[in-house]
This record gives C-alpha cells, sequence and structure tokens, in this order.
C-alpha cells in the first residue's frame, strides 16, 4: 500500500507538472482547439487521482470535494467506476443524501452489467433505511421537544397559579403591645425529601401553611429576651458561637484541627458593630429559637413554631417553576444541582451572596436579593434553623452547631 501511494503522489506531481506546461500552451490557443481540449482533460485526471488518493488516505471529505471539482471540469460522462467510489464514500462520510444520488447514478449508467451493481443496489437501500432512520430520530426528538415545552408551560402555569394563592396574612397582636412578624400563606405542595437511585425523589406532601416572610430580627428577638429576661445558649457558653474560616493547611499539617474554626466569645447582642435592629437575629441556638416561638404563641393565642425541613423547603421554592417538578421527580432533583442556569433571579443572587464573605458583611433583611415569587425574603450568607433540628440554606439539612450566621424564622398553621 506505501509503494501504491506514493506511485499515486507521484502520477500527480508528473500530471501537475504536465498540467502547467499544458496550460501555458494554451493559454496562446484558440477556445476550442486541441490545446485547450487537451489541457481540461489532463485536469480532469488529475482531480481523478486526487480523488482515488484521498480514499486510499481515508481523508473522504477531502475525496468528496475532489470528486464535485472532477463533475465542474468534465467535458464528457465521468466513468460509471467514480460514482460508485463516490457513493462509498459519501457513505463513510455521513452524507447520505449524496451517497444515495451517486449510487443511484452508477446503477443508472453502469446497468445490470456493471461490475458492482449489486453492490450499489446493497447500498441504495442501506442507505435509505439510514435516512429513515434519520427522520424517524428527528420526528421522536421533535415530540419530546413539543412535550418539553409542554411541561415546561404546565409548570409556568402552576407556578403562576400558586402565586396568586399564596397570601399575605394581617399581623398576630401581641398581648404585651406590638404585632407578630409577618407571615404569607402558601397552599399545599410536594418537595423531595431525599434523593434516591437515579436522580430520583421521595416526594413528601407539604400541608398548606403560613411562615414568615422574612428571618427575626433583632429588634424581635429583643422584645422577647426584655420580655421573659431570656439568656440564649451563646450567652451561657464561654465560648459562644463560632465562624468558619477557610484556612490553607491540609489534614496531617501541624495545627491544622485548631485552625479549622476560630471560636469568639460573641452573642446575638455582639456579632457585628453594624448590625442593627432590621437585621436578621443570628448567634441563637435550636433551643433559643423555640423558646421564641413558644413565647409568640403565648403571647398571641395562635401556635407558632420553627419551620420543619419539608415547610422550609417548600417556602423557598413556592411560586417558582422548580417549585412544581414534582411532575417529574427526577428532574426536580436535578433542579437544585444541574439547572443553574434556570434558577430564579433570586436564588443566583443567594448564590453570588453566599460567595462574597462572611455574615457580617451582609445588611438588614431583604437588602441582599430580593424577594421569592411569593413575596418571602432569603437573605445571603444567612442560613435558618428548621423544626428537624438542622439548618437550611438550600435543599437539606446540616448539623446542630451554633454559628455566627444562624438565624431562623417562624411558622404556624395557616
Amino acid at each position: 500500500m506505501r509503494h501504491i501511494s506514493a506511485a499515486k503522489a507521484l502520477l500527480s506531481l508528473v500530471l501537475a507538472t504536465a498540467l502547467i506546461a499544458e496550460l501555458a500552451y494554451a493559454a496562446t490557443a484558440e477556445p476550442g482547439s486541441d490545446a485547450t481540449s487537451n489541457a481540461t482533460g489532463i485536469e480532469f485526471d488529475r482531480l481523478v487521482a486526487e480523488f482515488e488518493l484521498r480514499i486510499e488516505q481515508r481523508e473522504l471529505r477531502r475525496a468528496v470535494e475532489a470528486f464535485a471539482e472532477m463533475q465542474r471540469v468534465a467535458s464528457g460522462s465521468i466513468p460509471h467506476e467514480l460514482w460508485y467510489q463516490h457513493a462509498v464514500a459519501c457513505h463513510e462520510a455521513g452524507l447520505l443524501d449524496a451517497a444515495l444520488e451517486s449510487a443511484n447514478q452508477y446503477v443508472l449508467v453502469a446497468g445490470r452489467e456493471g461490475e458492482h451493481y449489486r453492490q450499489a443496489l446493497r447500498l441504495s437501500v442501506l442507505i435509505r433505511d439510514r435516512l429513515e432512520e434519520a427522520e424517524r430520530e428527528r420526528q421522536a426528538a421533535e415530540r419530546e421537544r413539543a412535550q418539553e415545552l409542554a411541561f415546561l408551560e404546565a409548570l409556568e402555569l402552576k407556578a403562576r397559579t400558586q402565586q396568586k394563592q399564596a397570601v399575605d396574612l394581617p399581623q398576630d397582636l401581641m398581648k404585651g403591645g406590638g404585632a407578630a412578624p409577618s407571615m404569607v400563606r402558601l397552599p399545599e405542595g410536594r418537595v423531595c425529601r431525599e434523593p434516591r437511585e437515579g436522580g430520583n425523589c421521595l416526594m413528601t406532601d407539604v400541608p398548606a401553611f403560613a411562615i414568615s416572610k422574612h428571618a427575626v430580627t433583632v429588634e424581635e428577638f429583643r422584645r422577647f429576651v426584655r420580655a421573659t429576661r431570656y439568656r440564649t445558649t451563646s450567652e451561657n457558653r464561654r465560648t459562644g458561637c463560632y465562624e468558619s474560616r477557610e484556612v490553607v493547611l491540609w489534614p496531617g499539617d501541624e495545627g491544622y484541627e485548631r485552625s479549622q474554626r476560630e471560636f469568639y466569645r460573641r452573642t446575638w447582642k455582639t456579632v457585628s458593630a453594624e448590625q442593627t435592629d432590621r437585621h436578621p437575629v443570628v448567634c441563637v441556638s435550636f433551643a433559643d429559637a423555640n423558646r421564641y416561638a413558644a413565647w409568640l404563641s403565648d403571647q398571641t393565642g395562635r401556635r407558632y413554631t420553627v419551620p420543619g425541613q419539608v415547610q422550609w423547603q417548600w417556602a423557598f421554592i413556592a411560586g417558582t417553576t422548580i417549585g412544581h417538578l414534582e411532575l417529574h421527580p427526577s428532574k426536580y432533583w436535578r433542579a437544585f444541582h444541574d439547572w443553574g442556569h434556570q434558577k430564579p433571579q433570586y436564588w443566583r443572587c443567594l448564590d453570588r451572596a453566599e460567595d462574597v464573605g462572611s455574615y457580617r458583611l451582609k445588611g438588614p433583611v431583604g437588602s441582599s436579593c430580593p424577594p421569592n415569587p411569593v413575596g418571602i425574603l432569603f437573605e445571603g450568607g444567612l442560613w435558618e434553623w428548621n423544626g428537624d433540628e438542622g439548618w437550611n440554606h438550600g435543599p437539606g439539612p446540616q448539623t446542630r452547631r451554633i454559628r455566627v450566621d444562624l438565624g431562623f424564622r417562624v411558622a404556624r398553621n395557616s
């Protein structure tokens, strides 16, 4: 094969040299003269040699290009064997329409006596099968796309319906004066309680309930402390609450364990000099959050609690298309992990806010990110306790440590 390829290359060089000489002579010849015809014939032969060489080298696309140029300069009919070779090259290159056309042309010009007559017929059948299969795949893709669009339209409709069903409730008045936190009543829904193998979820029903529009603020928590003379967990601990910091040490390095967390004698009152009454209260424990909810229940006559995990999760995605992916549980879970570009604006804002630094850089409630579609505010960099004794800043629970960026909100029956 190497000798044949070398011979082909040499032939191409000889033909090219002859062509140059012939063209130089033909340039001075009259149109239609023998010199002009010879130059055209030599150019055609050069293209045939290139076409065959490219096929041997498996450069099928370049072979197809050479054949197209061959058709342009051909003064007469193209030898039928070349049509068959072109059909095979196009088929292997995935150019099915061109392959079918050349196979049919070969059968037409070579007839039943052609050397590759039956192979050309078989090739035509094979190409038609592939074209029909490609058409079926295209139609199936179009149907799937239409179903996807219908699915998304259904999600949009359900999201808009839920946005209308979510209602701002009047604030409950307290016996000691003042009002309870502002609440939003949410309709019933479903959330993914835990992922399952294959991307599916164990879906959990969430009855209708009400949840506070924002995390409990310093002002609201101070009212509780003054009324009850309550001391928080961080005030009773020598270490207070802590702030996690990134370190450059690796496990096994001297000082690694000690450097993972730096503890501070902080409480909810001394988190930051920039903290105002409208900031979310932080540095509170799960017990602190529950004591506040119990006091609020006593003051209003309504049963307030720390929202459970599924309640918190439902409130987080309420009024969004992601909030209705229970129609397709596997897509529900993918929404949390793979669909970042499709997340609502408030969610993307929270993701960005999580990257800019510690909680101390954040502002009062509602200042870091816009509300979700039903008017509930979530703060960038703030984690929240839930009634399952974990904390939330996304779809799953965490642990029970007291952090400097850990607050809470309240919920009650609607």
